[in-house]
């Protein structure tokens, strides 16, 4: 069985880096972005199961990204 892919989002680096530590040490394949517009480019590229998204980003709002994420994932 494959491991959980997740997508972490949060402008905060610090923040960003213990959030994939901790999933990386959990046993998920993960990935960051700092950005909404990073984000997007991963999205556009990979499929993941998770998405982990802060609302105050610095280039769009992140409940913006998840309504993005959700249109892109159900058509």
């Amino acid at each position: 069985m494959r491991p959980w892919r997740v997508l972490v989002v949060e402008d905060h680096t610090l923040t960003r880096r213990l959030f994939g530590r901790w999933l990386v040490n959990a046993g998920y394949e993960v990935q960051l972005a700092g950005t909404a517009k990073d984000a997007a480019a991963l999205l556009a590229m990979e499929h993941f199961d998770l998405a982990l998204v802060d609302v105050l980003l610095p280039d769009n709002d992140g409940l913006w990204l998840s309504h993005q994420i959700r249109r892109l994932r159900l058509g």
